[in-house]
Parts: structure tokens; C-alpha cells; sequence
């Protein structure tokens, strides 16, 4: 493969991740609806990329399960469903228990560094309670943990899991407002792993994981989910 060949597939794998993080965000945030059918040009228009990153973007979206593609109507963004949300945090827990052990061990100093950074960033949320910027500065953190890990297998497993995650926080945040809690769980986290703490690490993922399911149960108890 010639040089010119190379960039223009770098160039399109690029476009592709940068319409799939566009799409990830508006189906997480719920500016795309659960339930609703988009057509392609739509989510074209929508998010300002052409036809083909959009298209393989939405593959990996329905692989992750936020989507599904059907055949000459569109896309459907798939429905919150609570009991398949319960069954995906037992896996959540396990793989982000790995994740929080490995990276807290294997980071590199620079990595270690964006953590003490991002930590800053989450103390900032805490004070404006920016609901977006916590979701957006969420998923650097997600993105940096897999990194530090260098595990690409464990990443691969929780990516798959993240959006379906996320979208459920999302509902959360928006109806209860507590992102400084979040916030100040995910500031202290990245501070362990910054610190290389990997049993503090450890300790915070289990405080937090419990504390979704409790606002999970609660949740669907009230009727909000």
C-alpha cells in the first residue's frame, strides 16, 4: 500500500471515530430519542459527515447495542432497557475492577499526568455542575483508563458496554442533578490512579458501581426509567 493509499484510509478511519463519537454523544444525551427511526441522511445532516463515517459509525454503534440498523427504513436507537442494564453492570463491574487494578499499575508517567489533569477538570464540574462537560470529560477519562491499562482486550470487552452505561447515567444526572457526587467520586479515582494507588482504585470503582445500582433500583422504583 502506497503512501497516498495510506493517508486516505487514515483520513477515513479518522472521520469515522469522529462521527461515532458525534453520534455516541447525541444517542447518550438523548438528543437522539429511544424509539425513534432516523434515516441516514438525517444523521448525515445532523452531525455534518458524509454518508460513508456516518455508515460505519452506525455499525459500531449497533454493535454496541444503542442502535439498529434496519434495512430500507433507517435506524432505530434502541429503547433503555433496565433489566438488560442490571445484567450489564454485573460484567461493568468485573471489567472496570480489572481496568481501575491495571491502569492504576501500568500507567506511564504521562498518562499518570492527563489523570492528575482530568482530576482538576472533575473539580471544576463539582463547583459549575456542567452536565455536558461532565459527560464529555467522562469519557476522556474511560478512554485514558483503557489506554493506561494496555490491555486491548479488556478494552475492547468495555467499549462495547460504555454507551449503554452512559446514556443510563445520563437519565440519572438530568433527573437528580447530583453530578458534583459524580463528579467527586470521578476527581477522587483519577487522583488514585495518578497516585498509582491501585487498591484505592480498586475501593472507589466498587463505592461507585454500588452507588449506580442503587440509583438504577431507585430509579426504576420511582417510574423515571
Amino acid at each position: 500500500m502506497n503512501a497516498t493509499v495510506t493517508s486516505l484510509v487514515q483520513a477515513r478511519r479518522s472521520l469515522t471515530v469522529l462521527a461515532y463519537e458525534r453520534l455516541e454523544e447525541l444517542i447518550v444525551t438523548l438528543h437522539l430519542k429511544p424509539g425513534s427511526v432516523q434515516s441516514e441522511a438525517a444523521l448525515v445532516q445532523e452531525t455534518g459527515f458524509g454518508r460513508t463515517p456516518v455508515r460505519e459509525a452506525l455499525q459500531r454503534l449497533e454493535k454496541e447495542g444503542l442502535v439498529e440498523i434496519l434495512p430500507r427504513k433507517g435506524v432505530m436507537i434502541t429503547e433503555i432497557d433496565i433489566k438488560r442494564q442490571f445484567l450489564l453492570l454485573e460484567l461493568s463491574r468485573v471489567l472496570l475492577t480489572l481496568l481501575a487494578r491495571t491502569g492504576a499499575r501500568r500507567a506511564t508517567p504521562e498518562q499518570r499526568q492527563q489523570f492528575g489533569e482530568i482530576a482538576l477538570d472533575y473539580d471544576e464540574i463539582v463547583q459549575n455542575e456542567d452536565l455536558m462537560t461532565f459527560m464529555r470529560v467522562d469519557n476522556t477519562l474511560n478512554k485514558l483508563l483503557c489506554d493506561a491499562s494496555h490491555n486491548e482486550h479488556t478494552c475492547r470487552a468495555m467499549n462495547l458496554l460504555l454507551g449503554l452505561n452512559r446514556r443510563v447515567g445520563y437519565v440519572h444526572l438530568k433527573n437528580h442533578g447530583d453530578v458534583p457526587t459524580w463528579a467527586r467520586i470521578r476527581a477522587e479515582f483519577a487522583r488514585a490512579i495518578e497516585q498509582g494507588n491501585a487498591d484505592a482504585a480498586v475501593e472507589i470503582t466498587g463505592r461507585r458501581l454500588d452507588y449506580i445500582e442503587s440509583s438504577i433500583k431507585s430509579a426504576v422504583h420511582s417510574g423515571e426509567i
